[in-house]
Parts: structure tokens; sequence; C-alpha cells
């Protein structure tokens, strides 16, 4: 028995085969994590349409990414680079005779000539209390770029840069003892808070009473403003009438500067008590708008009139104050009618501060 136990003496059977098991490829790191992103063969709809889903979040992440660094990078080698020429040309330059002779002839400010000797472009200097923006203003007056696209895109060296710099319009012809009816001067918003993003400070009432007035020197001249307007338009027609605030340069009578400045305050955000005149000399600052509303190409504008020979900067802010139902761009009555209103419904604010404003129909 113990033979049977131990299989001796048993017929012998047929071997039985043995099957090898193949053993499956473990997968590379790479091939995983492209199967896990991307459709494959095998992939059922919803786990394709997943996939698709994920990618497409990824890309505009991406994409949202890099614009901010972008922008952030844009921005502080611009506010860098501003501070860099305001301490060589302004703040420690030892100004030479030869720099003030080599300015155009009947120039006055002399604070200017180390920027024009760098950039003969140079035009004027721009101040704002209470902001970062304190820059040397340029205007391209050899036609180096159609338009005003030039300094869009170049800083103040020429330097291809497109957080650009800040520039009176073109068409504007800034000369000794020549009145300007309405200097426009430009620059870009930059999120990171330079060049003219700190006009945003003006949407608050308390930052305008805080700031009711700025400097715009030029070559001849020495000037303060007080500002009159504070507004937000559309440049788009698909958003309603567009009101074309910079190409009103020249006024050829007093109808037609009342017409402008009663557009303006039509739109304001605030009334400042200050009065307006024919004769009177305007500066328009003017930015791209990204906060205020959801629409594309908005502008955000600030408007400013020059104090009269012999007028006092002091301004009055208890007449500074919001201005009650001021024009809005027409596009929001119409998406919107429950919050702003199927329409604008005039005017409120004090006519007496535009001199002989009875005079004329608008």
């Amino acid at each position: 028995m113990a033979e049977f136990d131990m299989g001796i003496g048993m017929p012998p059977s047929s071997p039985k085969k043995k099957t090898a098991k193949k053993k499956k490829k473990k997968k590379g790191f790479f091939k995983q994590m492209y199967e896990g992103l991307f459709p494959v063969k095998g992939d059922d709809k919803g786990e394709i349409i997943r996939k698709i889903i994920f990618l497409l979040s990824l890309i505009i992440l991406v994409i949202s990414g890099v614009i901010v660094i972008r922008f952030y990078l844009i921005g502080e080698n611009a506010g860098e680079y501003n501070q860099r020429l305001n301490d060589e040309l302004l703040l420690n330059a030892n100004i030479t005779q030869e720099q003030i002779d080599n300015l155009p002839e009947n120039a006055i400010n002399t604070k200017l000539a180390a920027y024009y000797e760098k950039n003969n472009d140079t035009i004027g200097y721009i101040s704002i209390p209470y902001t970062n923006i304190n820059y040397v203003v340029v205007q391209d007056k050899t036609g180096k770029a159609e338009g005003n696209d030039y300094y869009l895109y170049h800083d103040f060296e020429g330097n291809r840069k497109e957080a650009g710099w800040i520039f009176v319009d073109f068409r504007n012809e800034i000369k000794p003892n020549v009145p300007r009816a309405n200097t426009v001067i430009y620059g870009h918003n930059l999120y990171t808070k330079h060049m003219f993003q700190a006009l945003e400070n003006y949407t608050e009432l308390d930052f305008l009473k805080k700031s009711p007035t700025f400097t715009f020197d030029t070559l001849y001249e020495k000037a303060q403003y007080k500002i009159f307007g504070v507004m937000i338009t559309n440049t788009l027609e698909e958003h309603g009438e567009v009101f074309d605030y910079h190409n009103y340069l020249n006024f050829d009578n007093e109808q037609e500067f009342n017409y402008y400045v009663t557009q303006i305050l039509d739109r304001s955000m605030f009334t400042t008590g200050v009065d307006l005149q024919y004769g009177d000399e305007l500066v328009t600052l003017s930015t791209c708008d990204f906060k205020s509303y959801n629409l594309k190409d908005l502008r955000l504008v600030i408007f400013g009139r020059k104090l009269r020979e012999g007028e006092s900067p002091y301004v009055d802010t208890e007449n500074i104050t919001n201005n009650e139902g001021y024009r809005l761009i027409d596009r929001l009555y119409k998406d919107n009618p429950k919050k702003y209103g199927e329409k604008w419904e005039g005017r409120k604010w004090d006519t007496s501060l535009v001199k002989n404003f009875d005079k004329y129909t608008y």
C-alpha cells in the first residue's frame, strides 16, 4: 500500500501541459500619463468626454497663467524702468547749459532737458497726487507709426514694449504761447498698477475729493488742472451710441465747446463744482477700463480744466458729489432695465456750471 501511497507502480498518466502565464508588461510612466489625459482606443464615450473637458480646462488654465505672468512682468518692468528714468533724468540729473540750449525755441521747462536729450519726442510731464503717475510724456511727432500706434507698444527710449508709454495724441499741436483747446493723453491700464492704472482711483468719490487736481507741464509752460469729469464710456457701436471724446481737439465756437463739456457732464459719475467756459483749456486722460461692466473695449476717462490766469488751485471738496442719474452706456439700460432703468432720464447736474448753457440745445 505504501507503494500506492507514494505513486510507485501506478500506470503512467498522460502528462498535463502547463500553460505559462504571460506577464503583463508594465506601462511606462509617460504612457500611463498619456492614456490618462488623452482619448485612446477602448475608452467609452463618457471617458472621452471627461478627457476632452479636462484638456480644455487645462489649456485655459495654462493660457490664463501665461497672461497673468506676462502682464505682471510687463508691469513690473514698466515701473522699475520709469523709476530709473526719473532717477537718472530728473531727480539726480545735473542739467547742463548744453542740454538747455538743445531744447526747442521758447522752451522754459528746463527740468525736461535731460529727457529731451534722450528722446526729442519729449513733450511734457504729468503728475497726479497720491498716485504713482509721475511720467515724462511723449508725442510721435515724426510719424514713426500710423496714428497713435507707436507709443502704444514702445517705451520712452523706443524699445518695443507692450506696456508702451504715456503719450499725447499725435494730432495735438503743442507750441509756445498757443492755447490748446483739448489735449488728449493716453496710457495703458496695467494690472500691476503702472502707467495709467491709478486713474481707476477716480471711480471712488473719496479719492476724487482727496486728489481733485493734477499737473501737466509741457516744454513751454507749467500748468495745473482741476478735474471736472470722470467717465466710463464705450467704444463699440454694439454697446450703443459712441461718444468720440478723443476726437474733439479744437472748438470753432462756444456752441461746440458747450456741447462737448455737456456730453461729459451728462456721463460723469461725479460733479465737482468746477465751472467751464469757452476758451478754457482742457486735458483728457484716457485709459482702458476692465472692471466696471462686463463689456469689452471700454474706456475710463478723466477730464481736467486748466487753471485760468490768477485762479487759485483750491477746490472746495464739499462741492464734489455723486452725479445722480448720470448717463450710462446704452447697452446697460437694454440688458438690465430693472437695475438701471429702461433709459437715461435726463441731466440733473447744475447746468449753470457751463457758461451760456441756456443759449443752445444739446
